[in-house]
C-alpha cells in the first residue's frame, strides 16, 4: 500500500507460485493444509527459514512472520541463489523460493533426490510496477496488453525475451530465446 503513492500497479498478468523446500520426506513433519497452518508449524517446530531479501512473498502469513522481529532468530536472509546450498549444509531447515526458479536451481544441481516441496502451496499473481514521477498514465495502460508475451519488459530493461515451457520433470521452465528484430 506503501508504494501506491509512488507506482501505478497494472492488472496482474499471470499467477505466481512460492512453495516451501526442505529435505526430501521431513513434509510430514510440517501437518499443514494452509499458509497460516505452516507458519504455525515452521514456528513450533523452530525451523530456520530461509528467504531472499526484499521479496514480497505471495501470503500475509509468511509476510507477517518474516517481518516479526520476536522470530529473528528463525528467519535466516541471504541471496536467493544461496538458498539451496545453504540447506545441504544445514545452515538453514527450509527455505521459501518461487517455485520456477527453485525448480531449476534444484534440478540444475541434481538435488531432485535430496529436497523436496511441502505439499501447500503459495498462491498469488505478479503485476507491473509503473513509476508515477516517470511513467506517463497512457504510457502504462497501453502497455498492458502487451505484458503477457513480455513485450514490455522488453521494451523497458532492452532483454531477451523469454520463452516458458512445461517439462516432464518439473512444471515450468525458462528458456532464453532470442528477441526478434
Amino acid at each position: 500500500r506503501e508504494r501506491e503513492a509512488f507506482v501505478r500497479f497494472s492488472i496482474p498478468y499471470r499467477p505466481e507460485t512460492a512453495v516451501l523446500i526442505m529435505p526430501r520426506r521431513r513434509s510430514w513433519n510440517l501437518k499443514a493444509t494452509t499458509d497460516e497452518e505452516l507458519v504455525d508449524a515452521i514456528r513450533r517446530a523452530g525451523l530456520r527459514l530461509g528467504v531472499e531479501e526484499g521479496i514480497a512473498y505471495p501470503s500475509p502469513a509468511f509476510r507477517s512472520f518474516i517481518a516479526d522481529p520476536a522470530n529473528r532468530d528463525q528467519i535466516v536472509r541471504m541471496p536467493d541463489e544461496l538458498l539451496l546450498y545453504a540447506l545441504l549444509e544445514g545452515r538453514i531447515d527450509v527455505y521459501l523460493r518461487y517455485r520456477i526458479v527453485a525448480a531449476n536451481n534444484i534440478e540444475a544441481n541434481d538435488a531432485g533426490r535430496i529436497v523436496e516441496e511441502h505439499p501447500v502451496h503459495l498462491e498469488g499473481t505478479i503485476h507491473l510496477m509503473f513509476s508515477r514521477l516517470t511513467v506517463p498514465p497512457e504510457l502504462a495502460l497501453a502497455a498492458l496488453p502487451a505484458v503477457g508475451g513480455g513485450v514490455v519488459r522488453d521494451l523497458i530493461v532492452q532483454r531477451e525475451t523469454l520463452a516458458v515451457m512445461s517439462s516432464p520433470h518439473y512444471p515450468v521452465s525458462y528458456s532464453p530465446l532470442r528477441a526478434h528484430e
